[in-house]
């Protein structure tokens, strides 16, 4: 099956945004800080736990699910407008 161009320069796109999105969780640093910040979040529950507030792990899970959603939608708003500026570019 044959693409049109705008078809398979989404489809390239989309797939080095993947190819990216693997590599940036091996980074050292990436690794490093996912590391402590697992290990405080475990404490943060622990302690949490222990005082019997449950609505304070449900919140602190809310807001990470929260800014997940808000940051994967500025990313892929910003690559259809990559799109559309190469699309454009390129009709010149």
């Amino acid at each position: 099956m044959l693409l049109n161009h705008d078809e398979w320069l989404r489809q390239l796109l989309l797939q080095r945004f993947d190819e990216l999105s693997k590599e940036v969780e091996h980074l050292p640093q990436i690794v490093g800080l996912r590391m402590d910040l697992y290990k405080k979040q475990i404490r943060v529950k622990q302690i949490i736990e222990e005082s019997d507030n449950g609505d304070l792990i449900d919140l602190l899970d809310m807001v990470t699910l929260l800014e997940v959603m808000e940051k994967e939608w500025m990313y892929l708003k910003g690559v259809q407008d990559g799109i559309k500026l190469v699309t454009f570019q390129q009709s010149l």
